[in-house]
């Protein structure tokens, strides 16, 4: 009687709360990591041969066993990649797949999530920047350089400052960024040389 007990007692139980589902999720994202970096890298060289498909996007598209998709990751790969450059930010996106990789590791090694907060942000800023860079360096080429939200708003820009105006304030968040996070040589032995001055 005591050994039927012990059996059921032994007998294994799902949980939300397990603390392997972090683990399980982790290597979810790692490999949604890798399978988007596939993807994006395939979108390079196929997205020519994809874009009147996907472009048509419809649930049937993805239920077509004979749809022709050059993507090398099917159907799936060239309608998430062509979202991502196409509609959204164009080759800033390949951020997208370090993220996920961020995410699926900080679960695994069991570490919260928040951590990341701050790296996000800036990885977020960045991509956002490089976005609408690329779409006004890069405009009237075919490739979706800057996606759509980096053509909109870098279009938006030169309606309202110009070409000339836009490359400035380009220059100008590029410097500014320069000086601020890099601290140049220069900048440095002014400082120093102030300092001595102060002492003496």
């Amino acid at each position: 009687m005591s050994v039927a007990k012990n059996k059921k007692r032994s007998k294994p139980s799902f949980s939300f709360k397990d603390e392997r589902i972090p683990g399980l999720w982790g290597l979810f994202f790692l490999f949604l990591a890798f399978y988007c970096f596939l993807a994006f890298v395939s979108y390079l060289f196929t997205w020519q041969d994809d874009q009147d498909a996907v472009l048509r996007f419809s649930i049937a598209l993805l239920l077509d066993s004979d749809a022709e998709i050059a993507n090398i990751l099917g159907r799936l790969g060239a309608i998430t990649s062509n979202f991502f450059f196409y509609f959204l930010f164009g080759l800033p996106s390949f951020a997208l797949c370090y993220v996920f990789y961020l995410v699926g590791r900080q679960l695994i090694i069991k570490k919260p999530l928040s951590q990341l907060s701050e790296k996000l942000f800036y990885i977020t800023i960045q991509v956002l920047f490089f976005s609408v860079l690329l779409a006004f360096l890069f405009n009237g080429f075919s490739f979706p350089m800057g996606g759509g939200f980096g053509t909109m708003v870098s279009d938006w820009l030169v309606r309202f400052l110009g070409q000339v105006g836009t490359f400035f304030l380009f220059l100008f968040i590029f410097l500014s960024r320069f000086l601020w996070y890099l601290n140049p040589p220069m900048a440095r032995s002014e400082e120093h040389t102030s300092e001595l001055q102060s002492q003496r």
